[in-house]
């Protein structure tokens, strides 16, 4: 675990403004700094220790406080293969036929730590998990709900109906499918209620706004269901998994409760 730029993470607070968000998937940090910007405490989890160094000594330069975990999330504890992606480092993955995709990955070893491990010192206090792992996110989201005390907003890369049942189960209430394609057009609104109101603009790739900054309609579960099976039919309909993306976008799922951490 390597530490950027702050103190090592407190295990108790006496002041509710105290909130963590954790990027999961922080990659080289855009979002750890946007996050950290409007106001938040910030722990980004990156799995390619070359990915982590350098956003370490970026965050350092800047002054931009995140501590820095470099572990890969996964159920098997010790070191794993990870494959860094040879096209671009943001597909990497412990899956090798995703870190491997286009024009193949460099094998390294990485360890793995349990998410549930490194956050639980921080139940209760946690405002929002950013998930975003290639097709690692399952893990993550499942070990995140293995909390004593969950965070009110979470969001999970291309988010699925196993996804949903899992959050629905825990007691998230409220969901919400993100369009990636359009995060650049994503602006701070000025009634924000989501930290300190920054003027940002959003990178490709990134993962934009959440929670209550979110525009457009948060569904009930019984319509989140019927969204993301929209979603799949459209998928199974174009038979270049690419087109879609580019013609449509792609999806990450947000989910919410009005309750900020609470007990299972």
């Amino acid at each position: 675990m390597t530490n950027s730029g702050t103190m090592p993470l407190e295990t108790s607070t006496s002041n509710d403004e105290d909130k963590y968000i954790v990027d999961v998937g922080m990659n080289h940090g855009e979002d750890s700094e946007y996050y950290f910007r409007r106001g938040y405490k910030v722990i980004g989890i990156e799995a390619n220790p070359v990915v982590a160094r350098d956003a370490s000594a970026s965050f350092a330069r800047q002054g931009v406080e995140v501590t820095v975990v470099n572990k890969a999330i996964s159920n098997k504890e010790g070191r794993l293969p990870f494959y860094v992606n040879k096209t671009s480092d943001k597909w990497s993955s412990l899956i090798e036929g995703i870190g491997s995709r286009v024009h193949g990955s460099e094998v390294i070893e990485v360890e793995t730590v349990n998410l549930k491990d490194v956050l639980e010192p921080y139940s209760g206090r946690i405002h929002y998990v950013k998930i975003d792992i290639e097709s690692m996110d399952h893990v993550a989201l499942e070990q995140t709900m293995e909390l004593s005390m969950l965070p009110r907003y979470v969001s999970v890369e291309n988010g699925n109906e196993r996804m949903l049942d899992l959050l629905s189960a825990q007691g998230y209430q409220s969901f919400h499918f993100s369009n990636q394609k359009h995060v650049p057009d994503q602006r701070v609104p000025a009634d924000t209620r989501q930290g300190t109101f920054v003027d940002h603009r959003f990178k490709p790739g990134t993962s934009g706004l959440f929670g209550d900054d979110l525009r457009g309609k948060w569904l009930t579960i019984e319509e989140a269901y019927m969204v993301n099976e929209a979603i799949v039919r459209g998928k199974q309909a174009i038979t270049q998994t690419h087109l879609w993306a580019e013609a449509v976008g792609w999806f990450d799922l947000h989910a919410s409760t009005d309750k900020p951490g609470w007990l299972k």
